[in-house]
């Protein structure tokens, strides 16, 4: 059984997976929010024409999640999505936190704690609590650049 899964940079879908409980690490993935969005990810590849982007890599593992999104005038995400490489919970907390931003607006997104989004998603372990937290860091990423913060 594989440990790691890629979401295909192009066609944005999981690959490859034998089936069976979801791969993460030699252990089961319990939360049911989370097991969905590993199986169906939602809004992974990129954006067009985006107004931010971010790489961001995991300060423990080698999970990578790189994030595009374009926000209208009034600074609400018009559309956002993730790329992700990495384990079950990068991919499951990028696309959570795609479909939790996704008409949001950015200031209010940017000022959310790591902690307050964690609890949104639910029981998560412990070790895999950076993973969730990925697309989180990038999305204030983006946002610290588009106020000149780099």
């Amino acid at each position: 059984m594989l440990s790691y899964v890629v979401i295909d940079m192009n066609i944005a879908r999981v690959r490859p997976w034998n089936g069976g409980s979801c791969p993460v690490k030699g252990k089961h993935m319990k939360n049911p929010v989370l097991k969905d969005h590993f199986l169906h990810p939602r809004r992974m590849g990129e954006v067009d024409q985006p107004t931010g982007r971010a790489l961001v890599k995991s300060d423990t593992c080698s999970d990578l999640v790189r994030m595009t999104v374009r926000l209208d005038g009034e600074g609400v995400v018009e559309d956002i999505k993730t790329q992700v490489y990495g384990c079950g919970y990068a991919i499951a907390g990028a696309s959570f936190f795609n479909e939790y931003a996704h008409g949001r607006r950015a200031s209010e997104l940017a000022r959310t704690a790591a902690d307050l989004f964690a609890d949104l998603i639910g029981d998560v372990p412990e070790g895999n609590r950076g993973c969730i937290l990925l697309a989180l860091s990038a999305f204030k990423k983006i946002v610290r650049a588009a106020d000149g913060g780099g």
